[in-house]
């Protein structure tokens, strides 16, 4: 946002127009990605940290392989 805001008025020597706009973007783009990764702190972390935890218990490990006939 500060690089658009900069460029438009130092590079190209004119304002922002509709600065309302780009604003309201970027902080919608905030709470949607702090949203997104609350749900994969919440949702899908807790369960690779499960899956993390079975693979590499030593009952897991030391269990043979059973073979298909």
């Amino acid at each position: 946002m500060l690089v658009i805001a900069v460029s438009q008025t130092f590079v190209l020597r004119g304002s922002v127009p509709n600065l309302v706009y780009p604003l309201l973007g970027a902080a919608m783009f905030v709470i949607g990605l702090s949203l997104f990764v609350h749900g994969l702190k919440t949702g899908i972390f807790p369960l690779g940290g499960l899956m993390a935890h079975q693979l590499t218990a030593p009952e897991f490990i030391r269990r043979p392989l059973r073979r298909r006939h």
